[in-house]
């Protein structure tokens, strides 16, 4: 029986579920999740993805490339707090307070951050939005890098190609919900995208145009 079967098998008893309720539980026909566990039929990767992330273990694991069913944005929960400690460090070093950072990734009570950085615990979610905050990457804040240089995109803006975090690529799709602001680039786009994340004024205003996007009801869903 093909990896890919075997693992779906032992997922779904692990969990104790028949094939009816997890068939249920992805949207998915119990005959389809049938065709799958005995290797008659692949899933494609839409739903490869929805059983991964419903047994909360990759899609690399489910077909077999790897052995480690842990998920990157859970490996954290396994070292020793060093997201946390990473983030106090570069919190601290720029200058943030608690309750300003806890209103720059968005949490509906600020305070609630003071209570994060006592528990040592940070919700994925949560982590992808401080390494934006802090200009960092997600790997840095884990701790499975010693380099905390963010990762870049290339993008082009009024005919030139400039390199953008993840944040700073956050802030040019919500300026193109802006003519006006986003017209305000075309002279040297990659200087004023930076000078702009960079500061506190901007993220403050950058979180009011955002904030209609996003789902205010919990916490922060993870």
């Amino acid at each position: 029986m093909p990896m890919l079967a075997n693992r779906l098998v032992e997922q779904r008893k692990n969990k104790k579920l028949t094939q009816e309720e997890l068939a249920k539980n992805i949207g998915i026909t119990r005959s389809a999740l049938s065709q799958y566990e005995i290797g008659r039929r692949q899933p494609d990767y839409d739903t490869l993805q929805k059983l991964a992330d419903y047994f909360e273990v990759t899609v690399d694991y489910l077909l077999g490339r790897t052995d480690d069913p842990t998920p990157l944005k859970n490996k954290y929960l396994d070292l020793d707090n060093k997201p946390i400690r990473n983030i106090i460090k570069l919190r601290k070093e720029q200058g943030i307070s608690q309750d300003d950072f806890g209103k720059m990734i968005g949490l509906v009570d600020p305070a609630l951050w003071i209570i994060f950085e006592k528990e040592g615990n940070v919700p994925p979610r949560i982590l992808q939005r401080s390494a934006a905050v802090l200009n960092t990457s997600e790997e840095y804040l884990l701790g499975l890098t010693g380099d905390p240089s963010p990762s870049t995109t290339t993008v082009t803006v009024a005919g030139k190609e400039i390199s953008v975090t993840p944040e700073e690529l956050r802030f040019l799709e919500e300026l193109k919900k802006h003519p006006l602001m986003f017209h305000g680039l075309q002279q040297n786009p990659e200087e004023m995208v930076k000078d702009l994340v960079k500061s506190v004024q901007f993220r403050k205003k950058f979180k009011q145009l955002i904030e209609e996007d996003d789902d205010r009801d919990d916490i922060i869903n993870d």
